[in-house]
């Protein structure tokens, strides 16, 4: 099995992280994943499901700024385990996408 797998629904992305693994270990292979499906994905606005494991504030940061490294990927709102931090980072993304709007 595979440690990190994106899949396209049609309601956004899910990113299935295996949970047995370290993060840090997953963080390269994410990296890889999204830069080889980045033609694919092209340039949307989408949602983003964190499946397989919690990720915490900062682990769904470092995810968010792989993403916007390697993709041309607007995420829109991030779902994970986590409601509190699905709101937390939903309200914050509708933040920034207000002022990439006026720009």
């Amino acid at each position: 099995m595979e440690n990190v797998m994106i899949k396209g629904v049609r309601s956004g992305i899910v990113l299935k992280l295996d949970k047995d693994v370290s993060f840090e270990e997953l963080l390269p292979q994410i990296s890889e994943k999204f830069e080889s499906s980045s033609s694919f994905f092209g340039a949307s606005r989408t949602a983003l499901k964190i499946e397989g494991r919690n990720t915490g504030e900062e682990e769904t940061e470092k995810i968010l700024k792989i993403i916007k490294e390697k993709t041309r990927l607007r995420i829109t709102a991030v779902i994970s385990e986590d409601k509190e931090l699905d709101e937390k980072f939903n309200e914050r993304i509708g933040q920034e996408n207000k002022i990439s709007e006026a720009e």
